[in-house]
């Protein structure tokens, strides 16, 4: 039987759907400019039909969500996809359903992609549980129950006959094995391709410590845990003795439990040690594991990872269009360089005050009184004075106080700006960070990957205005390919020399990153001069938008193109 293709077109973050108005996400055949018309007719001239907006059951395909910029606006809209994924192949058992997500949709996709993932191991687990004696002749699985109605013994067939090769030679079905088939097999699997936009992924890293810090922190939480634990045993010991013993409470009479500690013998101690000390060991917090905030591969890695015949990466292709630091993904990248290049050093001088004895312009009208300004002038210089000798006499106290203030503040700082640029809470910034992405960097995706830049840049309006010749877009940002004019741009940039001075802090946060020192360092001087460039365009002087990607015409061809055949020109397979 041959695959129905449907495409569902997700939008990005601040693009609602609005009544009586259809967006680029939407089909509209009266514009001829619109995304999902031109990707529909380019579709058609490649033989694929007309797939996005489908018809199904007299109702057409199409998902839109609030667009917010926080987590759990985009979780909610991940959990709404799945259903709409699921609930179409469940009408079509003929679906392709293929994905289009634009910015923060691409989050609402990995997501919604992770959850039907999540939703086959189950059912392959079942699968494998209830037909697994059918081959293997294991007798104690007939005491499991009856079969699930959803799983035929058809679906599950082709899957035992085909038999892993174990090192040692033999051949057998294992669970894991099982599952990475069934997720592979597309008679199952009615996931198709996934194309990401300009899409920001993100990795929550957590600090990598030290082994004198690592020992101290379980030191403290195992002695910490020890007393809790030995508080609520020792409380229950009383809770016992007044239960179990009322008449010799009220009478005076000793107990036969021994609620005075001091009076135990070692043997008791040894006892009460080896009753709470490893549940206070197995309580211990241990360092979470860096994770994908919206595809989490904890519970897929063993259908990966479990035997050596499992794939090495998953059945999925996906497309990945960026455009690196000009994406959306700037936001949350630029938000610590903006922080360490241009908050901190005002904050530093807000909290260090003047350390220079130059006298202050007077105040407009006041140049010609020469008196006034003569007292004025010795009236500071007298203030001042006195401040510094303060000053110096406090500086072994008030240094220590304001060094932590200032720290305090710096990290405070960052998790506001940081929070409100990713759309998370602050909470989130707490102990891990952030770190964004412009590829997801999942296994279990095959990925393509086509960093569109210089043809976004080339292609711009602006770039084509005669009055741009001297300064269009494309020579503007030629930093992000030329070195030579990444120097000629660093040696002009405000940002850079005050990030510098933060450069062995922020070493120390980056050091359990996927990307070298050097590369961040690369990363850190794009951001700069990208801010500062961008700030132009956000007061008129350029118009490069977060559109492109779905306005561009060679985009939607690449696109059309990599749907129909699961190739790309212009990307670099991962």
């Amino acid at each position: 039987m041959d695959d129905t293709p449907y495409v569902i077109v997700v939008h990005g973050t601040w693009n609602p759907p609005q009544e009586g108005k259809r967006r680029w996400y939407q089909v509209n055949e009266a514009d001829p400019d619109n995304f999902c018309t031109r990707l529909n007719e380019r579709l058609a001239e490649l033989g694929f039909g007309r797939p996005v907006g489908r018809s199904l059951d007299k109702r057409t395909i199409e998902f839109a969500w609030t667009g917010a910029n926080n987590h759990d606006a985009r979780m909610e809209a991940a959990r709404r996809l799945h259903a709409l994924i699921k609930d179409i192949a469940d009408q079509d058992a003929s679906a392709r359903i293929h994905l289009i997500a634009h910015s923060h949709g691409g989050n609402v996709a990995l997501k919604a992609i992770q959850e039907y993932l999540d939703l086959h191991c189950e059912l392959a687990e079942r699968a494998y549980d209830d037909w697994r004696f059918e081959i293997d002749e294991d007798w104690w699985s007939l005491f499991i129950g009856p079969h699930d109605p959803n799983i035929r013994w058809d679906q599950v067939e082709p899957f035992f006959s085909e038999r892993a090769v174990r090192p040692d030679g033999t051949t057998e079905t294992t669970a894991s094995r099982f599952i990475a088939d069934w997720l592979a097999d597309p008679r199952i699997n009615r996931l198709g391709r996934v194309v990401f936009l300009g899409t920001p992924f993100y990795w929550k890293r957590w600090p990598k410590r030290g082994a004198i810090e690592r020992f101290l922190r379980r030191f403290l939480s195992v002695a910490l845990n020890t007393t809790v634990l030995g508080t609520l045993f020792y409380l229950s010991l009383v809770i016992f003795w007044l239960i179990g013993y009322p008449q010799r409470f009220l009478s005076g009479e000793p107990s036969r439990i021994a609620l005075d500690v001091t009076s135990w013998s070692w043997t008791a101690w040894v006892m009460f040690a080896a009753a709470i000390l490893p549940v206070a060991w197995w309580a211990t917090p241990r360092r979470p594991r860096d994770a994908n905030l919206y595809f989490d591969e904890e519970r897929l890695s063993r259908v990966i990872h479990a035997d050596t015949a499992a794939p090495a990466s998953g059945p999925i292709d996906a497309l990945i269009v960026e455009a690196g630091v000009l994406d959306e993904a700037l936001l949350a990248l630029s938000s610590e360089p903006l922080v360490y290049g241009a908050l901190v050093p005002r904050l530093k001088d807000l909290l260090q005050g003047r350390k220079d004895w130059d006298l202050p312009k007077p105040p407009a009208g006041m140049q010609d009184i020469k008196d006034r300004l003569a007292l004025r002038e010795l009236r500071y210089l007298a203030v001042l004075a006195v401040r510094r000798t303060l000053a110096w006499i406090c500086t072994p106290i008030l240094r220590p106080a304001r060094a932590a203030l200032e720290a305090y503040l710096i990290s405070t700082i960052v998790k506001l700006v940081s929070a409100a640029a990713c759309g998370m809470r602050p909470l989130d910034f707490s102990e891990g960070r952030l770190e964004v992405r412009s590829t997801p960097n999942i296994r279990f995706l095959r990925e393509h990957r086509w960093n569109a830049a210089q043809l976004l840049l080339s292609r711009h309006p602006a770039a084509s205005k005669p009055s741009a010749a001297a300064d269009s877009t494309i020579v503007r940002y030629g930093f992000l390919w030329d070195e030579r004019v990444m120097a000629e741009k660093l040696d002009k940039n405000e940002i850079w020399p005050h990030i510098v001075e933060f450069l062995p802090h922020m070493r120390r946060r980056y050091a359990n990153d996927m990307l070298s020192w050097s590369e961040h360092v690369a990363v850190l001087k794009a951001i700069s001069v990208t801010v500062v460039e961008r700030l132009r365009e956000f007061a008129g002087a350029v118009e490069l938008a977060h559109s492109q990607y779905y306005t561009n015409p060679e985009v939607i061809d690449e696109i059309a193109r990599f749907l129909a055949t699961g190739r790309s020109e212009f990307s670099d397979r991962a």
